[in-house]
């Protein structure tokens, strides 16, 4: 038994031009860089160095905020990153940092441990 479906030619225009417009919105990066293949020259060079004022370059990457942290973790490097569900959790070898990134220009600190006394 064979089964058969006529398509009208301006159904099958439509879905064609639906199809097409949907694969040209998903291949859209609305403005950002996010090539596959890094960028030559490549942009970290020649940054220049500093405290909280140093160059950055970045590929594939937005920065969203640049809050800075409270005085007990200036000046520390942050190694540990965790995420779940709205927060962060940011840690180093002097404490941790819990961030609440609901609002990711914006993120608060909910919690934070640091060491009261020098080790």
């Amino acid at each position: 038994m064979e089964f058969s479906v006529r398509v009208s030619p301006t159904l099958r225009s439509l879905a064609l031009t639906v199809g097409l417009c949907s694969l040209a919105a998903c291949a859209s990066s609305g403005g950002a860089n996010m090539s596959t293949v890094a960028p030559n020259p490549d942009p970290r060079v020649g940054l220049r160095a500093g405290f909280t004022n140093a160059g950055e370059a970045s590929w594939n990457l937005r920065v969203v905020s640049k809050t800075p942290p409270p005085a007990q973790f200036a000046g520390v490097t942050n190694s540990d990153l965790a995420f779940t569900g709205n927060y962060v959790i940011q840690g180093n070898y002097n404490g941790f940092q819990v961030w609440d990134i609901s609002h990711p220009a914006k993120p608060t600190l909910k919690v934070g441990s640091w060491p009261t006394t020098d080790r």
